[in-house]
């Protein structure tokens, strides 16, 4: 058995995104208030092209990635009164240490 954590947090706990090379997994982090957050073109450690502003015009899961990312640092800035949801994120953990562990009972 596999024990799961859940952990629910909300766009304003979100301290910093980090982008991290499928390469050498170097990473870069940004502090998502920064309203100059861009993905960069390449990895800032191993040059591995993530993307060319050129082809992922066209690329939809380029375009919706970057967006996404995008709209995250965008709306820890943002405190509007009128908007009727709180958009929040729910992240499963596994943890191997506790494999030998009853699952916890969900409800």
């Amino acid at each position: 058995m596999v024990k799961q954590t859940r952990i629910v947090f909300g766009v304003p706990n979100v301290r910093r995104l980090r982008l991290v090379c499928q390469k050498c997994g170097g990473d870069l982090g940004h502090p998502p208030g920064r309203r100059s957050f861009q993905v960069p073109e390449r990895c800032p450690h191993c040059r591995e092209e993530w993307y060319d502003p050129k082809v992922s015009l066209t690329d939809r899961d380029s375009v919706e990635t970057i967006k996404f990312l995008e709209a995250i640092a965008y709306l820890t800035t943002v405190q509007d009164p009128d908007v009727p949801f709180v958009p929040q994120f729910e992240v499963d953990c596994d943890d191997p240490e506790a494999q030998s562990q009853p699952p916890i009972p969900t409800s």
